[in-house]
């Protein structure tokens, strides 16, 4: 039976030269991540549904499995892809409390499975890169404010123009919202909904909406300042300590003015961020600092979210002692998907080889494989052509994956005890001893 071949919407797959600008920005990513001191980990892809749907998230978004086998304890219907790391990575934490030690600094770059609609830069299959830090008992805010640091290392590592990490917290917007005379929680939840989305409509709708909850106290004059604003750091600091005070705009301004502090003690550059009291992020569990990095030339969509989160391991737990912990996730899908389309990034390379080793005669073989074991010694990456070909053949064959070197050794070089390296670039060709390659390639 023929093979449907058609693409399977949400889940993307790369041509090589696309996956190797991919696997290009992953090892950018690590390096960062380990540059900061954290440990690498990998949980499992399938959770219990319990553990994912206590955290925000709906039916529809959850992949669930309806059968692992046949027979044996594992015919469960209880579970589900994971939908992010976060949840999988505070199971882990709570799991393995006793082996860990705290505060508890990991990396974590692996896919996930949502149920989104197909549309723009939206997967169902997607990787994610993500480092969090969870303390047992307390965490300092200074952790909050490393987040950024990393993401600014990493953004400006990958060379991909402007982008900008906004900033804010839970409790301060929680604090705006009652300052704006609503105290009740249902509202509350509402008002916040449309925060957050406007700056995708326009202004007169984001008024309309808030105007159609019909909330008596609701101070329609602030909130149009609000979101209406276009802030920078220092404006949105005066904009929030000049509304009514509550608890909670009083926790929220020291808490983002502590990590505000601790970013430019870090020497996180100040052009890539922005305190924005109108993010509001979307998961229920975070409590505190949260962050948004959008990309200048993209397409408005985040590419690296995230937060402080006080109680989501301790639930896992069941328990009271809190566990806190703080982190950020970078849309690694998403990310690539933005660059490779705007043309910030691209790239013709079919091959990671930098070498290849040209086969001009069967009875040398063992000297190519010599040549090749040589090469690979001193860390070259190198590929050997295989079949019986003539030689312009091999040459094409290099020249179509962006080879940059060819190794050709036919009877006339091997005879004078020489190799011949081909430059691809410029077509520069230059004879070495075969005893001495590695002098020369140095």
């Amino acid at each position: 039976m023929k093979v449907d071949l058609n693409p399977i919407s949400g889940f993307p797959e790369l041509l090589p030269e696309q996956q190797i600008l991919f696997n290009d920005i992953i090892d950018t990513i690590r390096r960062a991540y380990e540059s900061v001191g954290a440990v690498p980990i990998a949980t499992r892809i399938v959770e219990r549904i319990d553990t994912i749907k206590n955290k925000g998230i709906g039916d529809k978004q959850i992949y669930t499995l309806s059968r692992l086998s046949k027979d044996g304890e594992d015919k469960d219907t209880s579970l589900a892809l994971r939908f992010d790391l976060t949840v999988p990575y505070c199971r882990y934490v709570a799991q393995h409390k006793g082996k860990l030690i705290f505060p508890f600094k990991r990396y974590q770059i692996q896919p996930v499975y949502r149920g989104e609609s197909a549309q723009h830069a939206r997967y169902k299959q997607f990787w994610q890169a993500d480092i969090d830090i969870i303390g047992d008992g307390e965490l300092n805010l200074i952790n909050d404010a490393e987040m950024p640091y990393i993401i600014d290392r990493i953004f400006s590592n990958l060379e991909i123009g402007r982008y900008i990490i906004k900033i804010s917290n839970r409790k301060l917007l929680n604090g705006v919202i009652e300052s704006l005379g609503v105290d009740d929680a249902a509202a509350t939840v509402e008002i916040a909904r449309i925060i957050d989305g406007c700056q995708k409509v326009p202004l007169n709708e984001s008024i309309s909406a808030a105007k159609s909850l019909d909330l008596p106290g609701l101070k329609i004059e602030k909130f149009s300042t609000l979101i209406g604003s276009d802030f920078n750091t220092e404006d949105a600091l005066l904009y929030v300590k000049s509304l009514p005070s509550n608890k909670n705009l009083e926790i929220g301004i020291e808490e983002i003015s502590v990590v505000l502090s601790a970013m430019e003690k870090l020497g996180v550059n100040e052009d890539n961020y922005s305190f924005d009291p109108k993010i509001v992020r979307g998961l229920d569990f975070y409590t505190g600092t949260i962050y948004e990095t959008f990309l200048h030339r993209g397409a408005g969509l985040s590419v690296c979210s995230g937060g402080r989160y006080d109680k989501l391991v301790s639930s896992i737990l069941g328990t009271d002692n809190e566990m806190p912990g703080v982190g950020i996730s970078i849309g690694v899908s998403r990310l690539f998907s933005q660059l490779w389309e705007a043309g910030i990034i691209s790239g013709d390379k079919k091959s990671t080889a930098e070498f290849l080793v040209t086969r001009m005669d069967d009875q040398y073989n063992s000297v190519y494989y010599e040549i090749s074991s040589k090469l690979r010694s001193m860390g070259k990456k190198v590929e050997i052509y295989t079949e019986n070909k003539k030689i312009s053949q091999q040459l094409r064959f290099a020249n179509k994956k962006k080879i940059p070197f060819v190794v050709i050794a036919g009877r006339r070089e091997l005879e004078k005890g020489e190799i011949k390296i081909r430059d691809m670039d410029n077509g520069g060709e230059n004879n070495y001893p075969l005893d001495n390659i590695e002098k020369f390639i140095k």
